[in-house]
C-alpha cells in the first residue's frame, strides 16, 4: 500500500463517523445526523468527553479566557472551573457536584450570647466551607427580649472566619428595636454572602445593644444554603 493510498483510507475512516448538516457537526458511529440546536453533537455509548485538564497555576496563566471557558483543575480545590468574567477581568467559578442540584442545605438550633455592647453572634453559628463563586444564603431567627422593658438593639447579618477574627455585619441592619417588659419577640435576618475567598465562615444572627436588660431570651434557629 502506498503513502497516498493509505492517507485516503484514514480519511475516509474519519470521515466516516463525523456528519455535517449545514452549521452542525456530529462526531458518532452511527451516522445519525447532529441536533439543529447544537454547533457540535456527540454521541457515544462506550467514551466520554475529556476536557482540557490544568493546575491552579496553569488555569492562572490562561491569556484572556474567554467568557465561558470551561477547564478541569486538577490540584487545590479540585473540579470544573468556568470563567463567568470577561477575558480581561476573569472570574472563575467552580462548578458544583454538590446532590443532584448543586446545593446543600445546613441547619442549628441552640442557645446563644445574650446581645452587650460589643457586637457578637446573637444565634448559634453554622461553620460552611466553601469554594470560589460560591454564594450562602442565610436565615437566623431567635426570639429576644427582657424581664424589664428592654430597648436600643441592633441586629444584623453576620459572618467570621472559623479560625477567628473580627466579625464583619452584613447590610444596613435594624436599628433601635425595643420589647415591653416579660415579653420576647421573634426577630428575624435574611441575607445572602457573595464574593468571599474559599475558606470556612461561621454565620449567623449579630447585633448589639446598650441596653443590659437584654436577658429574656428563647433559643436560636439558623438555616443556610450554599450554591
Amino acid at each position: 500500500m502506498n503513502f497516498m493510498k493509505y492517507i485516503f483510507i484514514c480519511f475516509c475512516s474519519l470521515l466516516s463517523s463525523i456528519v455535517i448538516s449545514a452549521q452542525s457537526v456530529a462526531i458518532n458511529n452511527d451516522g445519525s445526523v447532529p441536533d439543529n440546536s447544537a454547533i457540535l453533537d456527540l454521541k457515544s455509548g462506550s467514551k466520554g468527553l475529556l476536557i482540557p485538564r490544568m493546575t491552579l497555576a496553569q488555569k492562572n496563566a490562561l491569556v484572556l479566557p474567554a467568557k465561558g471557558l470551561l477547564i478541569y483543575q486538577t490540584d487545590t480545590l479540585e473540579g470544573f472551573y468556568c470563567n463567568k468574567g470577561t477575558p480581561e477581568v476573569v472570574s472563575w467559578a467552580k462548578i458544583s457536584m454538590e446532590g443532584s442540584t448543586g446545593v446543600k442545605g445546613y441547619y442549628v438550633a441552640g442557645g446563644a450570647v445574650f446581645p452587650t455592647s460589643t457586637i457578637g453572634f446573637l444565634t448559634p453559628t453554622i461553620s460552611i466551607t466553601i469554594t470560589a463563586g460560591q454564594k450562602i444564603h442565610v436565615t437566623a431567627t431567635r426570639a429576644l427580649g427582657g424581664i424589664d422593658d428592654a430597648h436600643n438593639l441592633t441586629i444584623y447579618g453576620g459572618w467570621q472566619l472559623a479560625s477567628g477574627g473580627p466579625i464583619t455585619a452584613v447590610g444596613g441592619g435594624m436599628f433601635g428595636l425595643s420589647v415591653p417588659a416579660l415579653t420576647r419577640i421573634p426577630m428575624t435576618v435574611s441575607y445572602v454572602l457573595e464574593n468571599l475567598a474559599p475558606g470556612t465562615y461561621k454565620v449567623g444572627m449579630v447585633g448589639a445593644s446598650s441596653d443590659p436588660k437584654w436577658e429574656n431570651n428563647d433559643w436560636g434557629y439558623v438555616s443556610a444554603l450554599v450554591y
